[in-house]
C-alpha cells in the first residue's frame, strides 16, 4: 500500500514536471519495449532464454551480434537477425508510445533510443525529430562498405528455420558489389557500420540541443540500463531533471528527477493519468 501511494506521489511529481517544461528529450533503451513482446537480453541467460541454439555452440550476444560473425557462419547470422527483423516488424508498440506521442505534440521535444526496432517512427513520430543511436534493423548496408548506401528492407528474401539456426534460401548481397549485405546495426568490435544516416540525425539533434534552453528542459529516460550506458549518458549529459523509468529499482535511482521502478506501460500511464487530472488538453488524443 505505501509503495503505492509513493508511485502515485512520484507520478504526481512527474507529471508537474512535464507540465512546466518547455522542452522533453525522451531517451530510450531495451527496456521500452518490453511491454510490446520484445526480449532485453540481460547477460547471457537473457540471451539464451530467446536464442536456445546458441547457447549449445556456446556463442553468446556479443559473439552473435558481430560482423565477423557473418564472415564465420552467414547462415546462423542471418536466422538471428532475420528473426529479430520479424518480430519487430511484427510486433505493435505498446500504448505508451502513443502517450509519448501526444507529449511531443504539445512540446517542443527529441527521442534518443539505442533501440533499432524502428518502433517510435512506426508510430508517427517525425523522423526529423529521432535519434537511433545504434542505427536501424529497417536499413541494410554493404558488408565491407563498399559504397555509403543504405537500402530500406521490407521483408525477408530468404525463410527462417524453426528447428536450426540456419535459413532456407539467397542472403541479402550489396548490389554494388555483391558481397553479403547485413543490418546498418553498430554491432560489438564493429569497425565497418555504415552510420550515414545515423550521423544525419546527430546533425538534427546538436542543431536541437542548441536551439533549446536547457533550463527548460525534462528527460524522461525508459528501460535504459547501466551496462552499455550509451543512453543514461545521453540522459545526463545535459544536466536536467530525469523522469527515469526502470523495472531494476537500483538502475531507476536519480539525484536529481523521480524515480518510477516499474515497466515502462505501467510508468507512462501513471504520469497521463496525473497530467490528463492537472491538464485535461492532454486527454485528447494525436
Amino acid at each position: 500500500m505505501h509503495e503505492q501511494l509513493d508511485l502515485e506521489y512520484s507520478y504526481g511529481k512527474a507529471a508537474e514536471l512535464i507540465l512546466g517544461a518547455k522542452h522533453l528529450l525522451i531517451t530510450a533503451g531495451a527496456g521500452m519495449g518490453v511491454d510490446s513482446g520484445l526480449p532485453v537480453f540481460r547477460g547471457n541467460d537473457g540471451f539464451y532464454d530467446s536464442y536456445a541454439g546458441f547457447e549449445k555452440a556456446s556463442l553468446n550476444f556479443a559473439n552473435v551480434a558481430n560482423p565477423h560473425f557473418l564472415l564465420q557462419s552467414p547462415e546462423a547470422f542471418w536466422w538471428f537477425y532475420g528473426q529479430r527483423f520479424e518480430l519487430y516488424n511484427q510486433s505493435m508498440p505498446h500504448w505508451g508510445y502513443q502517450i509519448i506521442k501526444s507529449w511531443l505534440y504539445r512540446k517542443d521535444g527529441f527521442v534518443f533510443t539505442s533501440n533499432v526496432d524502428g518502433h517510435f517512427e512506426k508510430i508517427g513520430i517525425a523522423k526529423n525529430k529521432i535519434v537511433e543511436c545504434h542505427g536501424s534493423i529497417h536499413f541494410l548496408q554493404c558488408s565491407i562498405n563498399c559504397c555509403s548506401s543504405l537500402w530500406r528492407i521490407e521483408e525477408l528474401p530468404f525463410s527462417l528455420n524453426k528447428h536450426s539456426c540456419d535459413v532456407t534460401g539467397p542472403l541479402p548481397e550489396c548490389p554494388n558489389c555483391g558481397n553479403f549485405a547485413r543490418p546498418a546495426i553498430h554491432m560489438f568490435n564493429d569497425a565497418q557500420w555504415n552510420g550515414v544516416r545515423t550521423s544525419l540525425q546527430w546533425d538534427r539533434f546538436d542543431d536541437w540541443q542548441y536551439s533549446i534552453e536547457a533550463k527548460h528542459l525534462i528527460v524522461v529516460e525508459i528501460g535504459a540500463g547501466q551496462a552499455i550506458p550509451t543512453v543514461r549518458i545521453q540522459s545526463e549529459k545535459l544536466g536536467a531533471p530525469i523522469i527515469r523509468i526502470n523495472t531494476a529499482k537500483e538502475d531507476a535511482a536519480v539525484e536529481n528527477g523521480v524515480s518510477l521502478p516499474v515497466s515502462a506501460l505501467e510508468a507512462l500511464e501513471g504520469i497521463q493519468r496525473h497530467l490528463v487530472q492537472r491538464a485535461p488538453q492532454f486527454a485528447s488524443a494525436v
